[in-house]
């Protein structure tokens, strides 16, 4: 549905048609960079926010993408970010915190369809927001959605429903939805979607990891790590892969949403099983998607001779999560999937297929740049070792690398720096020299000054 929302008319269907075009080292060409940009601003509704379509929208790649823009100190990108996080809070359910699909006409007409896709991308964007403007409201609104996930998509055996219908036998949704919370309670609940699947729990564990890196929620961290811990047990298959529910068929969308969850728990707790997870997942993914053409296809069943091509969220996904995997692992086989993914996204047809692609601006970005580089030394149990950690979660964007080296083990990327029994949080930033930090006050100084 999020795809469908997205685009004005249908994405293009011709992968199949380029299987022999080879990129040597894929590029947005500077037209059609430029050709994204300008679409991004011209399709956006400076009266409501969000995109120019008949529906309103939380597009999650378009906000991120201006948030970070917004973190570089660009003044229309961080308008453009906060106008639409404002009213899209109208899709926020006031009583128990779900999130609506999207809304027709304006942002008070909403379809209240609770799906997973919704309630994870938008914890995750409202966590990044307040992560950099310090607004509770944006706070508020990621707690909120936390609330409601524990409450109402919570299994008994702690891994997360799909999401909850919008039926309410009786009566009409809009007149269920305008009662207080006893009056809602005596009535019924509306049906949930009691399905426990791979893909909608990975999209849970990132948002809830996230949650708890920039919001410091102790309860969205214990949520995702129990999810976690019991996807692995009842979903994991060979290889490091995750079934969905047809034993006859892989899925792209289950293990690369495992796999970007372990890699956002291995930064909020330093525990080297959840990296090496996520690399499993990408290797994976690697095995067993792979299109000649350029990009990693949606599925592979057994069933049909015919393989759909590749689609353009996934890929866009994958090859953010496969880029900054790759600064984490050191292997370069995982920046040769995110380069892989690019050959596919950064050809005319397919970033242009749909009215805006910001997604793809956002990968680019971070492609060609050098995330922000910590590394705490120092033992888990440490509290000043803790203190630093915790002030580098605090940093205000997704795409950086924080990894946990305590004594005895190797560092990640990193030569073995040893500095006595001290705690150190060692940064590296773009091109600059390498600083060493022994407290938290200092390093936040820092990071606030990147």
């Amino acid at each position: 549905m999020y795809a469908l929302l997205k685009s004005a008319a249908p994405a293009a269907e011709r992968i199949n048609s380029l299987e022999g075009l080879q990129i040597d080292e894929p590029a947005l060409t500077h037209s059609l960079r430029r050709k994204l940009l300008n679409r991004h601003k011209q399709n956006f509704n400076w009266q409501q926010g969000g995109p120019v379509t008949p529906v309103k929208y939380l597009d999650r790649d378009c906000v991120e993408y201006s948030i970070a823009q917004a973190a570089e100190n660009n003044i229309i990108e961080a308008r453009m970010a906060k106008l639409t996080l404002y009213l899209s809070l109208a899709l926020q359910d006031k009583v128990w915190g779900g999130v609506c699909q999207y809304s027709t006409g304006n942002w008070r007409q909403p379809h209240y369809e609770m799906t997973m896709s919704s309630q994870a991308g938008c914890l995750r964007i409202y966590a990044l927001a307040w992560a950099l403007w310090g607004n509770t409201l944006f706070r508020d609104a990621a707690l909120r959605i936390r609330n409601y996930l524990s409450r109402f998509l919570l299994s008994p055996v702690e891994a997360f429903y799909a999401g909850q219908h919008d039926r309410v036998p009786g009566m009409a949704v809009r007149d269920y939805y305008a009662l207080d919370e006893a009056q809602r309670l005596q009535t019924g609940l509306p049906e949930i979607d009691t399905r426990i699947l791979s893909r909608e729990n990975g999209w849970a564990i990132e948002a809830l990891a996230s949650c708890y890196e920039l919001c410091n929620d102790e309860e969205a961290l214990t949520l995702a790590t129990n999810a976690a811990r019991w996807i692995v047990k009842h979903r994991s298959i060979a290889d490091g892969g995750f079934s969905h529910d047809d034993a006859l068929s892989y899925r792209l969308g289950d293990t690369l949403a495992m796999g970007r969850a372990f890699l956002q728990l291995y930064r909020v707790t330093g525990a080297a099983d959840w990296l090496i997870r996520a690399g499993n997942a990408a290797d994976f993914i690697a095995l067993h998607f792979y299109h000649r053409g350029g990009g990693y296809v949606p599925e592979i069943n057994r069933r049909v001779s015919r393989q759909p091509g590749p689609g353009i969220d996934e890929n866009i996904s994958l090859m953010r999560f496969a880029n900054l995997l790759a600064w984490y692992t050191g292997y370069k086989r995982h920046r040769k999937m995110a380069k892989h993914c690019f050959r596919f996204l950064c050809l005319d047809e397919i970033a242009c297929a749909r009215q805006e692609e910001t997604g793809i601006l956002l990968a680019d970005q971070e492609y060609n740049a050098t995330p922000v580089q910590i590394m705490i030394l120092g033992d888990t149990a440490d509290p000043a070792a803790v203190q630093l950690h915790r002030t580098a979660m605090r940093h205000p964007a997704w795409y950086k690398k924080i990894a946990w080296n305590q004594a005895g083990e190797s560092a990640l990327l990193c030569p073995e720096i040893y500095y006595g029994n001290v705690p150190a949080a060692i940064v590296r930033s773009g091109f600059s020299k390498t600083e060493v930090f022994h407290d938290a006050h200092s390093l936040a100084g820092f990071l606030a000054k990147i």
